[in-house]
């Protein structure tokens, strides 16, 4: 099942495009990086570890875990990385034991400042092998994507700059091997700063996809031609990108083209509660869902919108909408997340119905969190996706709900109980399911 330890962590969205953001200031202010980490180990009991409809298997799993943040924000490195790693000890034996991983970590150094930068991205992740199957331990793969490269600015004056965006993407499954492969990209751009709170540009970029797998059916070039608006103040931040996708496919397939949107918003009503709303209407794949934000690590659950992908090769036309909202009091604190999707694949008559499947969802994800007393905290989660695969005419329904109370014991010591259920409703055969979970653990953090 999925991992219910971290299901109460808030999160904050942040920019992530596609292509990447428009400008990378250098920071204004030195801050020494400043890493964290909590090391524990957890004891579950899961009353239906396989997930069945007729025949579920209680086990008990033992998981030593590690978890670390590390932020840095300087003239000359600007780093964003967190992650979990998992040892899962399936003490009853049904299923090999195994070490999971989400990391996710972005690094810019500035080489020369305001002219010659390099960037580092790293997303491990963990999806299915299937979708159309139950997610059991046996049914996931590690996932990787890895990018680097330089970013080469130009000062034409005080208001017009340039900037060129070199990228190396390399993407990797354990399994689903068509997946592999290596992208290379430029991103050219040039920048006016009409205002210190407001900044457009123009840009056009070049990808080339190639996979190691899958001949020429699925290799493709990219092009794209868009317009940003950047509007920064001091309770907010807004982008904007709008303009054209052309994709040009290496195998004989049709060659596509389509719009481009993305559009996300921040605003912060106090220093208590703030918001944040993402749109995106694009032509994508596997690769923009598995590039999660250090700051979402540990957010894909249940009701997040970014559990469950289709790890392929495949492009789809992606309209997507979410939401998130966030208020963090002295003694009470909530966190809730509604969002919407729609995936198109394009193509299908080229590839096998296994990497083409059309997908329509939306769901929700709350948590609440109240202290009681100073070292005691009692919080409360649920997450709930409905989907529609439209190729099969297959209608899921799962749901994930349970309560946290944690015990500070000592300025480094804590302790956890958790209680949760999952369920899923579906029209496919067998495939319906429900189970409980209990989870004690004590961890150390820095």
């Amino acid at each position: 099942m999925h991992s219910r330890t971290t299901a109460i962590a808030a999160a904050t969205l942040a920019c992530a495009a596609a292509l990447g953001c428009a400008t990378r200031a250098v920071a204004q202010t030195e801050q020494p990086g400043r890493f964290e980490y909590t090391i524990g180990v957890d004891l579950e009991h899961d009353t239906n570890i396989n997930l069945s409809e007729s025949d579920p298997i209680s086990e008990d799993v033992l998981m030593p875990n590690f978890a670390f943040t590390y932020v840095q924000r300087g003239s000359v490195l600007e780093a964003n990385a967190s992650g979990t790693i998992q040892y899962r000890d399936y003490l009853g034996g049904e299923f090999s034991d195994e070490v999971r991983g989400a990391v996710s970590g972005v690094f810019d150094w500035h080489i020369s400042p305001d002219r010659f930068d390099w960037m580092l991205e790293d997303y491990v992740g963990r999806q299915p092998v299937n979708v159309l199957v139950n997610d059991t331990p046996s049914n996931q793969q590690q996932t990787n994507v890895f990018v680097t490269g330089p970013t080469l600015r130009a000062h034409f004056s005080d208001q017009l700059r340039g900037q060129l965006d070199l990228r190396y993407t390399n993407s990797y499954a354990d399994e689903t091997r068509d997946f592999n492969g290596d992208r290379f990209g430029a991103v050219g751009r040039l920048i006016d700063l009409l205002s210190p709170a407001n900044t457009i540009s123009g840009n056009v970029g070049l990808q080339a996809v190639r996979y190691d797998n899958t001949g020429d059916a699925s290799d493709y070039d990219r092009g794209d031609a868009y317009g940003t608006y950047i509007r920064t103040a001091a309770n907010g931040r807004l982008q904007i990108d709008a303009g054209y996708t052309w994709l040009d496919f290496k195998g004989g397939a049709e060659s596509h083209s389509g719009a481009l949107l993305r559009a996300i918003g921040r605003y912060d009503f106090d220093n208590r509660l703030s918001t944040t709303l993402n749109v995106t209407h694009q032509l994508s794949d596997a690769i923009d869902i598995l590039q999660v934000d250090p700051t979402q690590v540990n957010m894909v659950v249940i009701g997040s919108g970014l559990s469950g992908a289709l790890i392929s090769p495949s492009v789809y036309r992606e309209d997507r909408v979410s939401l998130s909202g966030d208020y963090r009091a002295e003694t009470n604190s909530f966190h809730l997340a509604p969002f919407w999707y729609k995936d198109n694949y394009i193509n299908n008559d080229i590839v096998s119905i296994t990497t083409g499947v059309n997908l329509r969802a939306y769901g929700i994800y709350g948590s609440y969190e109240y202290r009681l007393r100073p070292d005691w905290t009692l919080g409360a989660f649920a997450g709930v996706e409905y989907r529609s695969y439209t190729d099969f005419d297959r209608h899921d329904d799962v749901y994930d709900y349970g309560a946290r109370l944690a015990w500070q014991i000592a300025a480094h010591w804590a302790s956890h109980l958790v209680l949760s259920r999952e369920l899923q409703s579906t029209n496919a055969a067998n495939l319906s399911y429900n189970g409980n979970t209990i989870s004690v653990g004590v961890t150390y953090s820095r």
